[in-house]
């Protein structure tokens, strides 16, 4: 009697149609459970009824941006979430909306960030 490992699950978070499908495929044929959800609303309410091992989060989606739902997934206070799961995201953000996005919208300045770890 053989046991099969079980796969690793995956919460892809893509709002475009083609490249969520490619991804999933891709990861499906190497052998890894994936969930495709096309907003940052769905996302996290997958993430709170499913387990998963990793977020592959796309940062600019409609409803919720990947990273405000990292933050909410690794945030939340509900005690059943497991925080364990490791994000990767998602972008092809070009260096001026990344200046944007990140430098504005988070208040960080890159240029003198600070390692605090």
């Amino acid at each position: 009697m053989t046991t099969e490992n079980p796969k690793h699950r995956i919460l892809l978070c893509e709002d475009d149609p083609n490249l969520g499908l490619v991804l999933k495929n891709f990861l499906e044929l190497n052998d890894f459970d994936v969930i495709l959800e096309r907003d940052g609303r769905l996302g996290l309410a997958a993430f709170q009824r499913e387990k998963f091992e990793l977020c592959l989060l796309d940062v600019m989606m409609p409803v919720k941006d990947g990273i405000t739902l990292a933050k909410e997934i690794y945030q939340d206070d509900n005690n059943d979430v497991d925080r364990e799961a490791s994000a990767l995201f998602l972008s092809n953000i070009t260096e001026e909306l990344y200046n944007v996005f990140f430098t504005k919208k988070n208040n960080v300045n890159m240029n003198n960030a600070e390692n605090t770890g």
